[in-house]
């Protein structure tokens, strides 16, 4: 049986949106440092989210590449 990596680009991208209505929420509530600890988890999460569309798009020009090998007579 083939077992296939997924890599999940979504889940991050949710958690940093999240973080981000932390962010607004704690600064109206004028809480800077709730405000400052929601912004780092929210970065966290966007480092998180870039590493998986970087290893999306290697993944994909791997696959690209070896059908145009596959494609040369």
């Amino acid at each position: 049986m083939k077992i296939e990596q997924v890599i999940d680009y979504a889940l991050p991208c949710m958690n940093s949106e999240k973080a981000l209505k932390d962010v607004h929420k704690h600064m109206t509530d004028g809480n800077f440092d709730g405000a400052t600890a929601a912004a780092l988890n929210a970065a966290g999460h966007i480092q998180w989210m870039l590493f998986t569309i970087l290893k999306m798009k290697e993944a994909h020009d791997s696959n690209s590449l070896r059908q145009c090998t596959n494609e040369i007579p």
